[in-house]
């Protein structure tokens, strides 16, 4: 949402600033996302017809209370797979009040950047 979603509305002329507060991983949830948004004084239309060029990509997993070897094994699977390079994939550990784990990717281009996950 952050990299995004936040882009996007300012380009409609509001203004939105988020913070994670805290990760929250399935079933014990308690994930907190606080999002101030400051009402645009008009708004403005755009249109998003191509992402354009790829600009930069990278995927992070995310893990919690659970063992670091995880998520470097779904880095190690994601760089084989696909052929990115180490740098493009992080194994991150993150306070949570339960165990998870995440894989996100990121895919920035001219016009926008996709965000997507798979979480287990």
């Amino acid at each position: 949402m952050l990299q995004s979603v936040l882009p996007l509305v300012a380009r409609c002329g509001a203004n939105a600033i988020a913070r994670l507060v805290r990760h929250g991983f399935f079933p014990a949830g308690s994930g907190v996302i606080e999002v101030d948004i400051e009402p645009a004084t008009t708004t403005r239309p755009f249109e998003l017809l191509e992402c354009g060029a790829l600009r930069q990509r990278s995927a992070v997993a995310l893990f919690s209370n659970l063992s670091r070897t995880i998520a470097a094994t779904e880095c190690n699977q994601l760089r084989r797979s696909l052929g990115w390079r180490p740098d493009e994939c992080q194994a991150v550990g993150v306070e949570a009040h339960g165990p998870g784990n995440a894989l996100l990717f990121t895919l920035e281009h001219e016009q926008l950047v996709a965000v997507s996950s798979a979480a287990r």
